[in-house]
């Protein structure tokens, strides 16, 4: 990895690939919705649609900018081999992820109540639990693809987003095959789907984690 993945050829491929897979998608995730919307009773699409809406909202606070942050420092460092830069800029990301997994805990085990009374269907603390589990990973998974822009490694991210987005389609699939969804099963198809594309995506990218990591004599 060095200033050679910043070439105008590497760059024009990584927009393409970005733009070709963010396409397909969001035509994909707009296609699950709709089958979700279909499946469930009214009630469990409600308690769905409040669970992703407070997903979606939690991941944005408890963000800290952190995403623009990568993009803004990693390219930098990356190009002037500034190791201890990239070194830095890692530790802090993963401090910051820890003290916003404190937060969360602690919104969880005081707001878990509130939350509850919000939806219509009664879910159980297993449920919660699971969904946790899908705000963390969705969470880390933006971070995962802020590094990844940086080295201009958009394939690995979108093709993890496109496995994904089939993945949560092929269990919905089985799932009405053999029974009737529910919003606790849809959660869990999410969770599920979405820690195994932040574990390929970390796979991926372990090899950028690396030589981030190298001592600085490797090229500062």
């Amino acid at each position: 990895m060095d200033h050679e993945i910043y070439s105008e050829g590497i760059i024009k491929r990584a927009l393409h690939t970005y733009i070709t897979f963010n396409i397909a998608n969001l035509v994909l995730a707009f296609f699950f919705q709709i089958a979700v919307a279909k499946t469930l009773s009214p009630a469990h699409f409600a308690s769905y649609a409040v669970l992703l809406a407070t997903l979606m909202a939690g991941e944005r606070a408890l963000s800290f900018g952190i995403d623009r942050t990568i993009l803004r420092f990693v390219p930098a460092f990356t190009q002037r081999r500034n190791i201890a830069g990239l070194r830095s800029v890692i530790s802090r990301v993963v401090l910051i992820r820890l003290a916003a997994l404190v937060i969360f805990v602690g919104f969880g085990i005081f707001g878990a109540n509130a939350l509850k009374s919000m939806l219509p269907v009664q879910l159980t603390t297993s449920t919660l639990l699971v969904f946790g589990s899908w705000f963390v990973s969705y969470t880390l998974t933006a971070d995962a693809n802020a590094f990844a822009q940086s080295w201009m490694a958009h394939f690995e991210s979108a093709a993890a987003a496109t496995l994904e987005i089939v993945a949560r389609m092929t269990l919905l699939i089985i799932l009405l095959y053999f029974r009737d969804p529910s919003v606790t099963s849809i959660v869990t198809i999410c969770a599920v789907t979405s820690m195994a594309a932040l574990t390929l995506v970390i796979f991926r990218l372990s090899r950028f984690v690396k030589l981030a990591l190298t001592p600085s004599s490797a090229g500062n």
